[in-house]
């Protein structure tokens, strides 16, 4: 019999910047789950010369894509009111994800999307889009 070594995603954090420095990080409460770590991809560089036979390439720059998160909303909650404010903001700030296993992943992240749904036999929800900047860094 085969034991599954997954591992529980329950109490996996998410962390945003506070702006300030030193840079102390707000908990983003309520999330429901988090998408896209490290679901970027790289480009192509073409270096194909007169003497290739066909197509060369090597890889490009990684781009980190996105990290979506599902949120219940709440509009008192200390890390839904930072991810508004950088909503409007131009510069990136740092976000931590700590997984149960006491993974750290940081990264800088510019905040895309920040939306508020409402439904029959639901909470408030959000949808969260936090675009990677740089090199997502584990620990």
């Amino acid at each position: 019999m085969t034991v599954s070594t997954a591992v529980s995603a329950q109490g996996t954090i998410i962390q945003v910047g506070d702006g300030n420095s030193p840079l102390a990080f707000i908990t983003i409460n309520n999330c429901s789950s988090i998408g896209g770590l490290r679901g970027g991809t790289r480009g192509d560089i073409d270096v194909t010369d007169l003497t290739s036979v066909a197509k060369e390439f090597r890889a490009g720059l990684r781009d980190n894509g996105s990290v979506t998160l599902a949120v219940n909303y709440q509009a008192d909650e200390l890390g839904h009111i930072r991810l508004e404010e950088l909503l409007d903001e131009d510069d990136t700030e740092t976000f931590k994800i700590t997984d149960p296993e006491g993974n750290i992943f940081t990264f800088q992240g510019l905040v895309k999307k920040f939306d508020i749904n409402w439904a029959v036999d639901s909470v408030e929800k959000s949808n969260v889009e936090i675009r990677i900047s740089g090199a997502v860094v584990r620990t």
